[in-house]
């Protein structure tokens, strides 16, 4: 089984979309990872969120070695790849907040010639879309733009069922007019049976 659901919120490059939308000098000397042929046409879109994929297997094997051992196998498979909630920012960074004011007089403007409290260039005006750059400007630390979860997980388990292989009566055929079966047990009795089972999850 394999599910996939396009993401429905768009993350821009804010440089590229400024020269996009005929407004450089709003970038300043701030970064931009889009190549050129990708700025011509117009297209700033990084990644998107909102979206996800799942694959799902199952495999199951029997085997009856005697009337009195069965041995089932199964096993399952199932990976999730989910991407981040889609947010935009809706109003400016605050000048009244001090520790937002203090980065950017002293770091965000002697960098790049930009104040990012200064108006609301970096509110995109869609709910829809959001700016996002995955390099720290300042330390050029690296941060993925739809970063996933992983997990890998393995499941063992074993049932075994009438171990000693007796034979279990349950009620006689009660049907008086069953004359062939009338009083006789013939229902199916459960055989020694043992099952195995690994799952993987990740």
């Amino acid at each position: 089984m394999s599910k996939k659901i396009d993401g429905y919120g768009d993350v821009l490059d804010f440089s590229c979309q400024m020269r996009v939308n005929g407004t450089p000098q709003l970038a300043g000397t701030f970064p931009t990872l889009m190549p050129s042929d990708r700025q011509m046409d117009k297209n700033c879109k990084i990644a998107e969120r909102g979206g996800g994929r799942s694959d799902a297997a199952r495999v199951m094997m029997r085997w009856v070695a005697s009337d009195s051992v069965e041995v089932s196998l199964s096993g399952d498979y199932s990976s999730a790849d989910t991407e981040p909630s889609v947010d935009a920012k809706l109003t400016q960074h605050s000048a009244g907040n001090f520790f937002n004011f203090l980065y950017d007089i002293n770091t965000i403007q002697p960098k790049y010639g930009i104040r990012y409290t200064a108006d609301s260039r970096f509110v995109t005006g869609d709910p829809f879309k959001t700016y996002a750059y995955p390099i720290d400007p300042v330390g050029g630390k690296n941060f993925p733009v739809n970063w996933i979860s992983e997990e890998f997980k393995v499941q063992f388990r074993f049932s075994a069922y009438n171990v000693l292989n007796r034979v279990n009566r349950s009620a006689p055929n009660g049907d008086i007019n069953n004359t062939g079966d009338f009083g006789r047990d013939i229902s199916e009795q459960r055989r020694r049976q043992m099952e195995f089972a690994l799952k993987l999850l990740f």
